[in-house]
């Protein structure tokens, strides 16, 4: 699967291992590629969001020149989009590609990965179970916690 811009942008903020002047070119030249997307949520944040939280202030300046600003999801749009992934996730007793992809696009565009179901199972919970290791290796890249039981305290 190709990798959006606002993936790669974000990547690249979060790299800590990029020089900073590398950052801003690259950066600058990926802004042009979004035009008036420039604040299109990636896992429920704008790209500006992630930037403040590792870059420093050239980088900040260079994404609000372009008009980014910072935006969350709203919280209840991002409990809808992950009950839609719980409903995915139990349709069958596998997880087929075609559900992972669709979970993922559900993640994409801001559904809260720590959500439970009426169970208090977590999607990185029924991805283990599943053996789907795709879709949990997702979740964990992108800040699912291993730490969280259910409601029988597993």
């Amino acid at each position: 699967m190709t990798k959006s811009i606002e993936q790669q942008i974000v990547e690249l903020v979060q790299n800590e291992k990029v020089d900073e002047k590398i950052k801003l070119r690259k950066i600058d030249f990926l802004m042009n590629f979004l035009k008036n997307d420039v604040n299109r949520l990636y896992f429920g944040r704008s790209i500006l969001c992630y930037a403040e939280q590792s870059c420093g202030d050239e980088i900040i300046e260079l994404l609000k020149k372009y008009g980014c600003k910072e935006k969350y999801l709203d919280e209840d749009i991002a409990k809808k989009y992950a009950i839609m992934a719980h409903k995915i996730c139990d349709e069958s007793d596998e997880i087929s590609e075609n559900q992972v992809e669709k979970i993922k696009e559900l993640f994409v565009k801001g559904a809260s990965i720590e959500h439970p179901d009426k169970d208090g199972k977590t999607l990185l919970m029924k991805a283990i179970e599943k053996d789907n290791l795709d879709l949990a290796l997702f979740l964990y890249e992108h800040g699912a916690s291993t730490n969280i039981e259910d409601h029988s305290g597993s």
